[in-house]
């Protein structure tokens, strides 16, 4: 005869996740409970009722097994597979330019980079994200307070400019607007799981970040838009908030044209995007050289490689589908923007597999960031959109835009491990 304590801990001793056995033991203590009432029921004191529930329950070693099996860990091997093929792909843009100019250097970091975001991703995937769930207001204010310090230009050594959009410097690393995105999409896949978030809240909540991301950059409120929108169709509070968004956003797209017209370099901008060729000598002049890029690449590339750079701006970075295709032909640049899409299905797929509400909602956060850079991306590339300061994922060389990428999959492997479990609860 064992007690309670004892047969549970035979129990555990089977069980190889630690998330699992909180969730188990209680599980077995409620039927243990149930049994000894009905053993007390029957005259037994409570040292036997107790020992009979127990002896009920049955061998504490095959139920251990059964357990172990239901709540394995789950790795899906197919998202880790994408990972590691498009952290090869990233090599394409910096093969041209290497063989341009012989230096190791972009190539030695990529393999560094790679190795840091592969570490990012199984760290991620290790650490439960739950866990995150009560940290929501602290990534949101912590997001808020980036921003604003990235909006104030006058704090020489902290804060610099990158391709004309403000970042924030700390020790080696660089964050940018962008890369902050993701303390606000941690925050508000907390924040939207709460059933008391009032319609006035939410407002407040939206356009605060959104005039600070204004301030830093137009495109950052682009990004931040589609990535709200897309979390409060997952979140359990959707119907009003939806309405409000929307509200909001045409507002705030009033606000940015107004502003746009005020910015006499972003409307120029907007005209050479829209007319290149009566502003081919200014700001339509880079949309001149991308049609040229295009027409000149064919389906294999052009035959010598140490020409396949010229005329390509930021080859390695902004315009690295640009560079592949100028490089390798169209039939490379399909195949890459072919398994960048089909990670993309790979997110989406697991979003619908998952229970979890506040997993759901950090999945569908994950594939809108991811797929509105790759399509941003490839258009602003091809020429259909106007150029921004947006990489490629994965492709495009950086350490700061890999790692973050990497962590949006690491948070996406974590879900997915633990898929059984908070399926149950």
């Amino acid at each position: 005869m064992s007690d309670q304590k004892t047969f549970l801990s035979e129990v555990m001793e089977h069980i190889k996740m630690k998330e699992a056995r909180k969730l188990v033991t209680a599980e077995l203590s409620s039927h243990i409970e149930e049994g000894k009432k009905e053993w007390i029921g029957k005259g037994l004191d409570e040292k036997e009722a107790e020992e009979k529930a127990v002896e009920q329950m049955g061998n504490p070693y095959a139920i251990g097994e059964k357990f172990n099996k239901i709540y394995r860990p789950q790795v899906d091997w197919v998202t880790i597979g994408l990972l590691a093929a498009v952290l090869g792909l990233g090599f394409l843009p910096l093969i041209p330019l290497y063989a341009e100019t012989g230096d190791m250097r972009f190539i030695n970091n990529r393999l560094l980079i790679i190795a840091l975001g592969a570490c990012s991703a199984a760290a991620l995937m290790l650490w439960d994200y739950r866990k995150s769930s009560k940290w929501g207001w602290f990534f949101y204010i912590t997001g808020i307070a980036l921003l604003w310090i990235m909006s104030r230009y006058s704090l020489p050594g902290l804060v610099t400019t990158v391709n004309g959009i403000p970042s924030l410097s700390i020790g080696p690393l660089t964050l940018s607007g962008y890369s902050v995105l993701i303390f606000f999409f941690i925050g508000w896949a907390a924040i939207l799981q709460k059933s008391n978030l009032r319609l006035w809240m939410f407002v407040i909540l939206f356009f605060f970040p959104f005039y600070l991301l204004y301030k830093i950059h137009v495109s950052l409120c682009f990004f931040y838009t589609i990535m709200i929108y897309a979390m409060l169709f997952q979140s359990p509070v959707k119907r009003k908030l939806m309405l409000a968004l929307t509200t909001c956003s045409l507002l705030a797209a009033a606000g940015i044209i107004y502003g746009v017209k005020m910015k006499s370099y972003l409307f120029d901008r907007i005209n050479g995007f829209l007319f290149p060729g009566d502003y081919s000598q200014t700001s339509g002049y880079i949309y001149v050289q991308i049609k040229d890029v295009l027409e000149r690449a064919g389906w294999f590339g052009l035959p010598n490689i140490l020409e396949t750079n010229n005329g390509v701006p930021n080859a390695h970075t902004d315009f690295a589908f640009l560079s592949v295709t100028r490089s390798y032909g169209y039939l490379m640049a399909l195949f890459l923007a072919a398994v960048l899409l089909a990670f993309f299905y790979r997110i989406m797929f697991i979003t619908s597999t998952i229970r979890d509400p506040f997993g759901k909602t950090l999945i569908t956060g994950v594939g809108a960031l991811y797929i509105t850079q790759v399509l941003y991306s490839i258009m602003m590339s091809m020429g259909l959109l106007p150029i921004m300061s947006v990489t490629l994922p994965f492709i495009s060389y950086g350490l700061m835009p890999t790692l973050l990428n990497s962590v949006l999959i690491g948070m996406v492997l974590s879900i997915y491990r633990r898929k059984n479990i908070t399926a149950h609860i």
